[in-house]
C-alpha cells in the first residue's frame, strides 16, 4: 500500500499488516495513519448520454446532420488537505492529523464550607484519639521507633482525607492545616496516656502520691529516659534521656504531623467541579508506551513536555520490535454530572516495580484538557494497545 505524505509529497510504502498504525514519513518525519482497507465502495453510476439534437435545415430526420452536446468530463472529486492514494489492490489509505489541544497546568480550585470542615474534623479526630491511645497502650509492651509514628501519620491522614471527601473540602491549605491539627491531637493523646501509665505505676509503688500535671510528668519521663529498640517486656534497648528524649519526641511529632498533613493536602488538591459541587471521577484509560531511545528520564521528560503542551501526536510514536519502552498510565478525571460543559483533567502516571516486586505509581503530570480531547486520548491508547499485541505476535 502506498500513501502520499501531506507535508512533503513523498510516497510512503506501508506493509498491509501496518493497517491502522501510525507511520512516519522517512523524508520529513510527519505522522500519518494507515487505516484498514475500505470495503463496499459505492459503484459510480454510468453517465447517461445527452439527447440528440437535429439540425433545423434538414427535412429528413434520417439524413439530418446529427449534432450532440459532447459529454462533460467528469469532475474530479474534491480532496481535502489529507490526500488519499490508491494502492495496487485498489484500497485506499487516509492520512490523519491529530489536533493540537489548548491546555493549561492543573490548579486546584480552592473552596470549602464550615459544615464541610466540621465533617472532616469529625471523622479525623476520633481516629486520631484512637491511634494515640493504641500506640501508648502497645508501647507499654514494646515500641518500634518511627514505625508507630509513621503508622499514626498515615492513619490520621487517610481518615481526614475521607472526611474531606464527605465534606467536599477542596482546599489544599485547609486540608493541610487540618492534617497538622489531627497529628498534634494524636501525639497529645499518646503522651497523655503515657503519663497516665507512669503515674499509676508510681501510685502503686508509693500510695498517696498526688497527681502531677501533664508537663511535669513529661519532664519526669524525659529525666528517667525512654527506651528504644527494646524487646517485648524487656528494658534492654537503647535509652535516651534529658534533651535527647525531647529531641526524639520532636522528631516523632514532625513525622506524624508531616505525613498526615501531606496526605490530606494531596486529597484536598484533587480535581473538583465547582459547577455542580462534586468531586470529579477518575477512570483509568490504559497505557502509553514511550520508546526509550536513550535514558528513561529523558523519555519521561519528553513525554511530560508534549503532554503538557497538548501535543498528543507525540504518543503516536510506538516502540518497535525488541525496543525498550517507558510505560505511562493514563487517567481521566471528569465530572459525570456536567459532562462536556466542563474541562477534564488528564493524568500521566509512571509505573515502576520496587525491590519486592510490587508495582508503584508516581504522578508525572496532571493537565487540564478540553472535554473533546477525551476520544482522541482513548483512541491513541487503544491503538497503542493493539499495536503492542501485534508487536508481540511478530
Amino acid at each position: 500500500m502506498r500513501m502520499k505524505c501531506p507535508k512533503c509529497g513523498e510516497i510512503v510504502s506501508v506493509a498491509d499488516e501496518q493497517a491502522g498504525e501510525v507511520v512516519t514519513c522517512p523524508q520529513c518525519q510527519a505522522k500519518m495513519r494507515a487505516p484498514s482497507p475500505r470495503t463496499n465502495e459505492a459503484t459510480p453510476k454510468a453517465s447517461v448520454p445527452p439527447p440528440l439534437r437535429f439540425s433545423a435545415d434538414d427535412e429528413d430526420p434520417a439524413t439530418a446532420q446529427i449534432t450532440a452536446k459532447p459529454p462533460k468530463r467528469p469532475v474530479a472529486p474534491q480532496v481535502d488537505e489529507l490526500e488519499i492514494v490508491e494502492d495496487e489492490d485498489g484500497d485506499a489509505s487516509e492520512l490523519v492529523e491529530i489536533p493540537q489541544f489548548k491546555t493549561r497546568p492543573y490548579k486546584a480550585v480552592d473552596g470549602f464550607s464550615l459544615a464541610g470542615v466540621a465533617v472532616m474534623i469529625g471523622v479525623m479526630a476520633p481516629i486520631a484519639i484512637l491511634l494515640g491511645f493504641l500506640a501508648s497502650a502497645i508501647g507499654t509492651v514494646f515500641y518500634l521507633i518511627l514505625v508507630f509514628p509513621i503508622g499514626i501519620g498515615f492513619g490520621v491522614g487517610f481518615a481526614g482525607a475521607f472526611g474531606g471527601k464527605l465534606g467536599k473540602v477542596h482546599s489544599p491549605i485547609m486540608s493541610f492545616l487540618a492534617g497538622l491539627l489531627g497529628g498534634i491531637l494524636a501525639v497529645l493523646v499518646m503522651h497523655y496516656f503515657d503519663n497516665l501509665w507512669r503515674l499509676w505505676a508510681e501510685q502503686r509503688m508509693r500510695p498517696g502520691v498526688p497527681p502531677l500535671g501533664f508537663v511535669t510528668l513529661l519532664h519526669v519521663r524525659a529525666t528517667e529516659g525512654i527506651v528504644l529498640f527494646a524487646r517485648p517486656g524487656q528494658n534492654d534497648g537503647l535509652t535516651i534521656s534529658g534533651i535527647g528524649a525531647y529531641i526524639y519526641w520532636f522528631i516523632e511529632l514532625a513525622v506524624i504531623t508531616g505525613i498526615s498533613a501531606a496526605v490530606m493536602f494531596a486529597a484536598g488538591a484533587e480535581p473538583f467541579c465547582t459547577e455542580c459541587n462534586n468531586w470529579k471521577k477518575k477512570r483509568r484509560v490504559g497505557i502509553f508506551r514511550i520508546p526509550m531511545r536513550g535514558k528513561a528520564s529523558q523519555a519521561e521528560a519528553d513525554a511530560k513536555a508534549a503532554f503538557s503542551e497538548g501535543n498528543l501526536t507525540f504518543f503516536t510514536d510506538l516502540p518497535g520490535k525488541g525496543e525498550n519502552f517507558l510505560p505511562l498510565t493514563v487517567d481521566i478525571l471528569e465530572c459525570e454530572e456536567c459532562g462536556k460543559s466542563v474541562p477534564v483533567e488528564v493524568r500521566l502516571v509512571k509505573i515502576s516495580i520496587d525491590g519486592n516486586g510490587n508495582p508503584r505509581e508516581a504522578n508525572v503530570a496532571t493537565v487540564t484538557y478540553p472535554h473533546k480531547a477525551i476520544p482522541v486520548v482513548e483512541d491513541l491508547v487503544h491503538a497503542a494497545e493493539e499495536a503492542e499485541i501485534r508487536r508481540k505476535k511478530r
